[in-house]
């Protein structure tokens, strides 16, 4: 495969980031002095075992944790220097999230759990189904709109979990094991359906996984060993 030379806008870049815990008098340090930076149209792979802190960066590069000591700059604004308000509003607006179980609405069909992330930015109903309709189509589900999750098989439910997580044109997805709760083949189908959705519009992606094979399909990939970041 040939990968795609990704322009060089940073799309967020994190410096010197730290991530550490207290349990009584015992300090765990999760990640250390941390740096990566991501440019648009670049999907970078984190790859290693569970419990090396890929979840925790995913995390921190959402803006759903505050880091111990580091920074954040996304589109050129420190994070740290955000209120709530203005993190919820860029998570909802400029990230996409991803993650091994797919976390649809039960009660909702798929459509529907593609439609509520657009309906809660704002859009008007008829463009939010318009668009719905549109990345269903994506991603070869536009027949099972009307079914709900429990009626979906696990990669039909993991591919809604996709379209609905760039369903506000964000400009960054971030995945924890997309493809982690699937069978070898399936995982390999949805990752590509990932791979192309992301291209396709010129997205940029993190994205933990421990399968070494998925990640050599992205255009970098790194290791946490140890809290730090290792480039493969």
């Amino acid at each position: 495969m040939n990968k795609e030379e990704p322009t060089k806008s940073p799309v967020i870049e994190i410096s010197q980031l730290s991530q550490f815990f207290r349990q009584g008098q015992t300090r765990l340090e999760i990640l250390k002095n941390v740096s990566l930076k991501i440019r648009a149209g670049e999907m970078v792979g984190l790859v290693g075992p569970s419990g090396s802190g890929k979840s925790t960066l995913l995390h921190l590069a959402g803006l759903l944790e505050r880091p111990s000591g580091g920074k954040i700059v996304y589109m050129g604004q420190d994070c740290e220097l955000m209120t709530d308000n203005q993190r919820t509003k860029l998570r909802l607006n400029e990230i996409g999230f991803i993650y091994q179980f797919h976390h649809l609405l039960p009660e909702f069909s798929a459509r529907d759990n593609v439609i509520m992330p657009q309906l809660i930015a704002g859009l008007p109903k008829i463009e939010a189904a318009n668009r719905a309709n549109q990345l269903l189509n994506m991603v070869g589900l536009s027949e099972r709109g009307d079914h709900k999750p429990s009626q979906l098989s696990g990669g039909e439910k993991q591919r809604v979990a996709i379209v609905r997580s760039i369903a506000n044109v964000p400009q960054l997805v971030l995945a924890d094991e997309p493809t982690g709760n699937l069978d070898p083949l399936t995982s390999a189908q949805v990752f590509e359906q990932l791979r192309r959705v992301i291209k396709g519009g010129k997205l940029s992606a993190l994205i933990a996984t421990h399968n070494h094979q998925l990640a050599e399909q992205l255009d970098r990939s790194f290791k946490i060993e140890g809290g730090s970041l290792v480039e493969l």
